[in-house]
């Protein structure tokens, strides 16, 4: 897959219809959520990492448990060449002459999943790149999940996990605690947080002029979520000669985790994508 080149469709298609041995409860399926299931989560990993254990191999964990125990909202493994080719955009315009950490804003931690395979793919195409990932979550017990199994996969030096019910006062604390020399400090920007909030937060960033030029924004559940307001914005201000965007594209998917599920709600109903952006 090419971000903002050709890609192969028949590929997508491919990876998206491998069959998985439908081994997960109905009741735990697609869209199902129940009380304790971060908690449980967090047990299986546990007790299926062993000392040694590379960060692709405890997400692969996760991934068996959202297949085979529980659905979960993770950005899941068919998205991982969105965020991948996403994050390669980025660094591709990161050229400044003295070594400089890369800043990573995250809207939405959950249980740690897309952190940790942002992390991952930087560590594994750019080595001695430096960066920190910042991530806001509204629930403290997911962002104690999250850092159990960030620190898991051994990047708890790497990203800190903020909980507040505001994305403005999370920004505050960033702030506080990045101490940077400009206000603008965002170099990707990845949102997978409440839908209705997409676009309020994105423009909050943007007022307070937190994105870098160039900076990536990746937004997940476009397409399930029908976050229409947020695609219109995006995609209005790239197609202006001096947007706010150079460019904006979808990336079409299905939702995580849900070829189980195909059979009884149809393709269709599962479709879901994802929105990359580039701020100008």
């Amino acid at each position: 897959m090419d971000l903002f080149g050709s890609s192969s469709d028949e590929e997508d298609e491919t990876t998206a219809s491998t069959p998985i041995t439908p081994t997960r409860p109905p009741e735990n399926g697609v869209m199902q959520f129940h009380t304790g299931t971060e908690q449980a989560l967090l047990v299986y990993v546990t007790q299926q990492t062993k000392a040694g254990d590379s960060p692709e191999q405890i997400l692969k964990i996760i991934d068996t448990f959202c297949e085979e125990r529980h659905w979960m909202m993770h950005i899941g493994s068919l998205k991982v060449e969105i965020l991948r080719d996403a994050l390669l955009k980025r660094m591709a315009t990161f050229t400044i002459p003295t070594p400089s950490t890369l800043i990573m804003l995250e809207l939405g931690t959950y249980c740690g999943y897309s952190a940790i395979q942002l992390c991952s793919l930087l560590c594994t195409h750019h080595p001695t790149q430096p960066f920190l990932l910042y991530s806001l979550e509204i629930s403290q017990q997911n962002a104690r999940v999250a850092r159990s199994i960030i620190d898991l996969a051994g990047f708890s030096d790497n990203v800190k996990v903020f909980v507040t019910h505001d994305v403005e006062d999370g920004l505050v604390e960033i702030t506080k605690d990045l101490k940077p020399e400009t206000t603008q400090f965002i170099d990707l920007l990845f949102i997978d947080h409440d839908k209705d909030s997409y676009l309020s937060d994105l423009q909050l960033i943007i007022k307070n002029s937190h994105l870098n030029s160039s900076s990536v924004v990746i937004a997940d559940n476009v397409i399930m979520g029908r976050i229409d307001d947020y695609l219109e914005f995006v995609r209005e201000e790239a197609n202006k000669p001096d947007g706010l965007f150079l460019e904006t594209h979808i990336f079409e998917s299905t939702v995580e985790y849900c070829t189980q599920d195909i059979a009884q709600f149809g393709k269709e109903a599962l479709q879901d994508g994802v929105e990359v952006s580039v701020f100008r």
